[in-house]
């Protein structure tokens, strides 16, 4: 399995979910490749974004970097290259446990 993470904490090297993945990749055989939200890093990923199996999407929208101002903007952006892959945007409330919507 192949999984595309979206994440405003790609470059973080002390960051739960890189553990988790890196955990995965090695235990599980599953392959990642985590990316910033920005422009340059989306556009590179867009054009063959139906190699992976899973997108996960986590993303903080209020910031005043944010390339995109709602989740359903990014949605729409990634929608429009794939079809047919799972899109989960992950959401994190005050102090508990992640949420995983699908789409």
């Amino acid at each position: 399995m192949k999984i595309l993470v979206i994440d405003d904490r790609a470059n973080e090297d002390v960051y739960s979910r890189n553990n988790i993945l890196k955990d995965l990749e090695r235990n599980k055989s599953i392959v990642y490749d985590m990316v910033l939200p920005v422009e340059n890093e989306l556009s590179k990923i867009l054009s063959n974004i139906d190699r992976y199996d899973l997108i996960l999407v986590d993303y903080m929208f209020n910031t005043t970097t944010s390339i995109f101002k709602s989740g359903g903007a990014l949605y729409s952006v990634l929608r429009d290259h794939t079809k047919n892959t799972p899109i989960y945007p992950v959401s994190y409330t005050h102090l508990t446990l992640p949420t995983i919507y699908s789409v």
